[in-house]
Order: C-alpha cells, then structure tokens, then sequence
C-alpha cells in the first residue's frame, strides 16, 4: 500500500533489497531542520509495509543524506551525502557517496567516505551496487566525461572501503552532454535504466533504457516457496543459506508471509552452497 510508504513531504530515491522484503528511501517527514533529508526502512510484511522507521544515527545527521541503493546481501548500504568528512572540502555543494555496514544487531556502522578513486570536490551521487555486490555504478560531475553529470562504473577490489579500481565513463550514447543520473542494473546486467535532461527529451528529467551496457559479474539468483507439504498452504519460514566452504550465512531471512516465496542473489564463484 503505497499509503504505508509515502507521507505529505519529499518521498522518494528508493532502493528495494535483492529479496524484495526490504525498502530504503530518502524522504525529509519528521524534521524541522532545513534541507535535512535523511533515509527510512520498512519491510513487508505478506503485502503490506510495516515498521516503517528512520535508520537513524550513525548513517542520518542533519545533513543531507539520500539516494540509498543496499547491497544485495543487505549488510552493505551505500548512500550520497554533504556531510562533514568530504573529498574536497566541505562547501554544501561537495556530495560524496558512503558506506555504512550492518552490524550483527541490526544496527549500522560509522558510515565512511569511498575515498578519492570515487569521491572528488564536487558532485558524486546516486549511487547503485549491482547484484554481484562489487560493481558500483554512480554519477560525477568531478571525473570528466561528456559534460554535466556522467556515469561511470568502478569495482571494489577490497578488504578497505576504499579500495576501488579507476571509474570508467560509460560509453555515448548511455552518456550525454546533459545530466545523466539516478540509474539501475537488474541482476541480468542487460539493461540499464536511468534519467537525464539531454536534449530531445519530454521534460526537465526524462527515464531512458539502454540494452547491452558494460555488465557487473555474473550472478545466480535463487528462489524458491515455502509451502505446508500437507495442506499446501504458504508458509512464512525461515530460510537459511550456507557457503560449505566458509561456513558464512549468506542468506538469513523469512519467506514472505503471505506468498511463502523467498529470493536470494549470489555470486556466481560461490560455488560451495
């Protein structure tokens, strides 16, 4: 019910987790500071949003902080802020992406600057980890490119935050000499979608496809139904997914309540589930 998720303020820049339980959005409810956005959860609950709460501090400040995109193992959630620690200086106009981690009870961590492989003294935002959880795709108006914001691709080479290889451009015709931002990559990695001002469009912002662009990893996706094997009615279990080789939870959730499905995305080298 979209009623449960939108309020009489600025909703929106939203990014739903791999499972589709899960929903993070920016809004600026619940705040009397200016400019002060800050991002909210909830999770579904059969075929209703419930627990609909600020993530709260450390990740939100009176700052602003928006364009969430949660990794796809959801313990990893990127967002764009003009918070103080900033590349470049601190002018309001300086936006960088972070990082924060979810921490084993639920809370989450200190967020942190990607460093300046990502982050330069102007604009960088609207940030999206792929289904492989290493390719980030974001916006800059600080690496160059066609003009305005482009978007450009890095890999997370790890163990560090920081640890990025170079952004690359993404190629013409995906950039444009206007403002080309607020993109996503389904986990097929053959699409992608995105909004730009570039000239012969319908408005300001229009939302444009393009097929076959530069692709993150492989991945495999999971899914499957929790059912009574009696009366074949759905179940909201639990479901638990375990690498052999590591031991590591890489899944660790209930089915949806009223549908009993459940849907997980991996890395495709995971090959010891």
């Amino acid at each position: 019910d979209e009623r449960e998720i939108n309020s009489d303020q600025a909703d929106g820049a939203a990014s739903i987790a791999a499972d589709g339980q899960t929903i993070y959005f920016a809004t600026n409810r619940n705040t009397s500071v200016k400019n002060d956005v800050n991002i909210w959860v909830a999770t579904l609950d059969g075929t209703h949003w419930k627990n609909i709460h600020e993530v709260g501090a450390p990740v939100n400040t009176t700052a602003w902080e928006s364009q969430p995109s949660i990794s796809p193992d959801g313990k990893k959630l990127f967002f764009a802020s003009n918070r103080d620690g900033k590349i470049g200086g601190e002018g309001k106009d300086n936006v960088d992406i972070f990082v924060s981690h979810q921490l084993p009870d639920g809370r989450w961590s200190e967020p942190v600057n990607l460093g300046s492989k990502i982050n330069t003294g102007k604009y960088e935002g609207s940030p999206f980890i792929a289904a492989d959880g290493t390719t980030l795709y974001f916006c800059s108006s600080g690496h160059g490119g066609l003009g305005g914001q482009d978007i450009f691709q890095a890999t997370w080479k790890g163990p560090s935050d920081t640890d990025w290889t170079t952004p690359e451009p993404l190629p013409a015709p995906i950039n444009s000499t206007g403002n080309d931002n607020f993109l996503t990559v389904p986990a097929s990695g053959n699409v992608l979608y995105f909004t730009s001002d570039r000239e012969g469009g319908n408005g300001r912002f229009d939302i444009y496809m393009a097929t076959n662009p530069p692709k993150p990893k492989p991945t495999l996706v999971l899914k499957g139904r929790c059912f009574d094997q009696v009366t074949n009615e759905n179940l909201g279990a639990h479901v638990t997914i375990v690498d052999q080789r590591t031991g590591e939870k890489v899944y660790d959730k209930d089915a949806n309540s009223a549908s009993g499905e459940y849907l997980v995305v991996l890395s495709a080298d995971k090959d010891g589930m």
